[in-house]
């Protein structure tokens, strides 16, 4: 079985930072990415 974690790092004004990772069930990483959400300005 895979876990699969995300948390955010910061969030500012116009955008949030984040990272996800996957690992196995005994805690060898399988994956990990890193994301930026941009937010729409009005």
């Amino acid at each position: 079985m895979l876990v699969a974690e995300a948390h955010e790092v910061k969030q500012g004004r116009r955008a949030g930072f984040y990272q996800m990772s996957v690992a196995t069930e005994d805690g060898l990483a399988v994956a990990r990415a890193d994301a930026v959400a941009h937010r729409p300005t009005s």
